[in-house]
């Protein structure tokens, strides 16, 4: 019986200290809006998210547009990425875009509903220059949405092409954040598309990170 006893003890210790080194080196934080810092597990703060529009998306479809005209006439919601160099020093981080409470018209489930997703890296320089490096594109259809929630891209400091979270540690560089705008529209196609109007989407756009110390 002592033994039982023991042995129920030495479990409970175990299981606590594994379960506070894996927190001490691994975090996951998830924000669904702005004017909000997700932080590690030491409190630096590691990416400050700011909705500089309503991360919200609620719009019924209207007369169809063409690509060229997206950036005027579509959906749009735009946030910036404001990485801490202290923190990038320490950690390694992965920035997840996505979508949560979908709503969608089934209709609405077809390849000329589109979304897009720019992220561009702007670095303010020290002599109060400003200049934009790497731009990221991602593209997609709402013939993905399934479910409430979707993963629109996901920007690692460790991946080396697509999906990158450039940081510029140069000390010319005062200060960088990626500003990002999600658009999302339907397009024209050339033909009759009088059933895709007046159909309603709606979505947060949210931003999660997971952040691993090296």
């Amino acid at each position: 019986m002592k033994f039982r006893k023991l042995m129920l003890v030495l479990t409970f210790v175990v299981t606590a200290v594994f379960v506070s080194v894996i927190g001490a080196t691994y975090a996951y934080y998830v924000t669904a809006s702005g004017n909000i810092s997700l932080t590690t597990g030491n409190s630096d703060n590691a990416v400050g998210v700011v909705f500089t529009s309503d991360n919200y998306i609620d719009l019924n479809t209207g007369v169809p547009i063409s690509s060229l005209e997206v950036e005027k006439y579509a959906g749009k919601s735009n946030f910036t990425l404001t990485p801490n160099l202290k923190v990038y020093n320490k950690y390694d981080f992965d920035v997840v875009i996505g979508l949560s409470n979908i709503e969608i018209d089934d209709e609405l489930k077809v390849k000329d509903f589109k979304y897009r997703l720019v992220c561009n890296h702007k670095l303010i320089y020290t002599d109060g220059a400003v200049s934009y490096g790497e731009s990221q594109v991602f593209n997609g259809t709402a013939r993905d949405f399934s479910g409430k929630k979707y993963e629109i891209a996901r920007l690692s400091t460790t991946e080396i092409d697509e999906g990158r979270f450039s940081i510029d540690s140069s000390s010319s560089v005062s200060s960088q954040m990626q500003e990002c705008t999600f658009y999302v529209w339907l397009e024209d196609n050339g033909s009759d598309q009088n059933d895709l109007m007046n159909k309603h989407f709606s979505s947060n756009i949210t931003v999660s990170t997971i952040t691993k110390k090296r």
